[in-house]
């Protein structure tokens, strides 16, 4: 009977600017609360809040301990879209592309963002301060055009106002 190599030397450890819920400020995260009170979903949402994003080598890792086909936990950590399978910057900020906010000129306000920050969408800048994204919807239908930044909505956002918006998070 051979045994599986663990992934776990290929987990980082999480960034300091991210919290942890642990209170003890150092970076680590309570696997055992995770594993046994957060299985799952809850689980993978404290991992992406620990580290940002969730680490590969950690999947693979929790696959094991779940007793799961990677396939499986990535299937779920790519279908949600607050979920980010690689390192994003300290403000992600959200862009909708719906079809209100597309029809209000959704694209060049993105185009604007690209310009602000030196980013595509799905690029994080070299700093690692931002994380330029698309969203399919905000659900701010009747603020369009509408931007998100760190989960801070702003509506009907004029070409003249993005770099106002972007200026307290820089």
């Amino acid at each position: 009977m051979s045994v599986k190599p663990s992934p776990a030397a290929s987990i980082p450890a999480a960034p300091s600017h991210r919290g942890n819920g642990n209170g003890n400020g150092n970076g680590s995260l309570p696997w055992g609360a995770v594993l046994v009170c957060g299985g799952g979903i809850a689980g993978i949402q404290e991992i992406n809040a620990s580290y940002g994003y969730i680490p590969r080598g950690l999947l693979e890792h929790l696959a094991c301990l779940w007793g799961l086909r990677l396939a499986e936990i990535l299937r779920v950590a790519s279908f949600y879209d607050r979920f980010h399978l690689q390192p994003v910057g300290r403000h992600v900020v959200e862009v909708c592309a719906g079809t209100s906010c597309h029809a209000r000129g959704s694209k060049a306000r993105l185009k604007r963002l690209e310009k602000e920050i030196g980013v595509g969408p799905g690029q994080t800048d070299a700093s690692g301060r931002f994380t330029l994204r698309t969203v399919r919807c905000l659900g701010l239908c009747a603020l369009s055009p509408a931007v998100k930044i760190d989960g801070q909505s702003f509506g009907r956002v004029s070409l003249g106002r993005v770099g106002e918006i972007l200026e307290p998070f820089a």
